[in-house]
């Protein structure tokens, strides 16, 4: 017969070594606190697939403006973004519905681009 105490002293050293193997491993998932590189472009995964079907040149300025500046709406959420040049400025739209706002008072939505 096993006494009380040495049994729950066993079951104690037991758990403790279980707890200190499961430790040991190291985990393959990215460090999700850590920043992302000062000059990392971060991409919405919901718009990915649209700005991807840019031209490369096309896609960094695309994913560097990031909104319409007519709708406000993020580049690629709307499909396709489309390339506009307006007072020798290109500028990224949402969507064809946006050019005509964009023509029409150019001053205003470069304004909100900072340009």
């Amino acid at each position: 017969m096993i006494h009380h105490s040495r049994l729950s002293s066993a079951v104690c050293v037991i758990g403790l070594g279980l707890s200190l193997i499961g430790c040991q491993q190291k985990s393959d998932a990215p460090d999700l606190k850590k920043s992302p590189e000062p000059n990392a472009q971060v991409v919405d995964p919901s718009v990915e697939k649209e700005l991807q079907s840019l031209p490369e040149a096309d896609r960094a300025e695309a994913i560097a403006q990031k909104l319409c500046p007519v709708s406000g709406e993020p580049l690629g959420s709307m499909g396709v973004p489309v390339k506009v040049a307006v007072k020798d400025t290109s500028v990224f739209i949402c969507c064809e519905s946006c050019r005509k706002k964009l023509v029409g008072d150019p001053d205003t939505y470069l304004g909100k681009l900072g340009r």
